[in-house]
């Protein structure tokens, strides 16, 4: 079972909340079946806000989830046999990613963190996507920690349906998350079936006409394109656009890791040294081309992305 934490996961949860559940499978053949996102929320509902159960299998292939994720586990058998652990989110007692970057002053530290942070981040996101697990709420400034001077993912606490779910507003909308999520929290907060030219053109100005990472011709530039795409659900019905949405999912936290050390970048490139700008140019190019506003000409690749920062920088000194 590819099941984890409190993250988003693709594959089918646990149905039986009781504790002679004893899973039929055993680990020789995890198919992905498809997934139901409202039986996972009502799933993760039933066994309370602040845990989630996954199967031993996980904890035996990924042991060193602690290099990467601030968690902790217990553990019980059932009477199948297999290990259940619960996972829960640790205590926040560290200091938030985001701000620990202001800690490293001279233009070389920022630059060896900037490169290697991420490059970390790509690592624990490749275990999830491989795990087939969506964190889905990226944040350097809310749920990255810093342990050894790296960062750590906190906060898997959101489902899928849960993060589609979320409150939409025009006051707090920010370019680190997607136009699509945009798009079904919009729908979800207005109880639409559908939407209009009129809801496309509502959401493209709120998310463009003041968008945190574009300059005003960007800005416009990507309003266009922005707008391009939502056209394509007027009229679509709302579980059309649900399942449009979902299949969009899996490209979400590179999408914000990308958008978090963009919105980085912005802020320190000034202070950086001539040398460097051909490097923040070629980032700025990896940064947009997995933020593009069609999910489907986004790589999604925690993987590639690692790799594309490790070429960026191989020649830098």
């Amino acid at each position: 079972m590819n099941q984890m934490f409190r993250g988003c996961i693709h594959s089918p949860p646990l149905t039986n909340n009781n504790d002679d559940d004893d899973d039929d499978d055993d680990g020789s053949n995890e198919a992905v079946a498809s997934f139901n996102p409202r039986d996972e929320y009502e799933y993760r509902q039933n066994i309370g806000t602040q845990e989630i159960v996954v199967h031993d299998l996980f904890v035996r292939r990924v042991s060193n989830y602690s290099q990467h994720f601030h968690t902790y586990f217990e553990s019980k058998i059932m009477q199948s046999g297999h290990a259940i652990y619960t996972f829960k989110s640790g205590d926040y007692d560290g200091i938030l990613f985001g701000r620990h970057f202001h800690t490293h002053r001279s233009p070389k530290e920022f630059i060896h963190l900037f490169i290697y942070s991420f490059m970390h981040l790509c690592n624990g996101l490749c275990i999830l996507q491989n795990e087939n697990v969506v964190h889905g709420n990226l944040d350097l400034f809310e749920n990255i920690l810093v342990r050894n001077d790296m960062p750590i993912i906190a906060d898997f606490s959101l489902t899928l349906d849960g993060l589609m779910r979320r409150p939409y507003s025009a006051s707090i909308i920010n370019g680190i998350i997607p136009l699509e999520l945009h798009l079904i929290r919009y729908i979800s907060q207005h109880r639409l079936q559908s939407v209009s030219d009129q809801n496309v053109e509502d959401i493209v100005y709120d998310v463009y006409s003041s968008h945190e990472l574009l300059d005003a011709v960007s800005g416009a530039e990507e309003a266009l394109r922005g707008q391009a795409y939502l056209m394509r659900f007027v009229n679509k019905s709302r579980a059309d656009i649900e399942a449009v949405v979902l299949q969009a999912s899996k490209t979400w936290d590179v999408y914000m890791l990308c958008a978090n050390y963009w919105k980085i970048l912005k802020e320190f490139k000034g202070s950086c040294s001539a040398a460097f700008l051909p490097h923040v140019r070629l980032c700025e190019k990896l940064f947009r081309n997995n933020m593009q506003v069609d999910p489907a000409l986004r790589s999604g690749s925690a993987s590639s992305c690692k790799e594309l920062m490790k070429k960026i920088f191989s020649t830098y000194r």
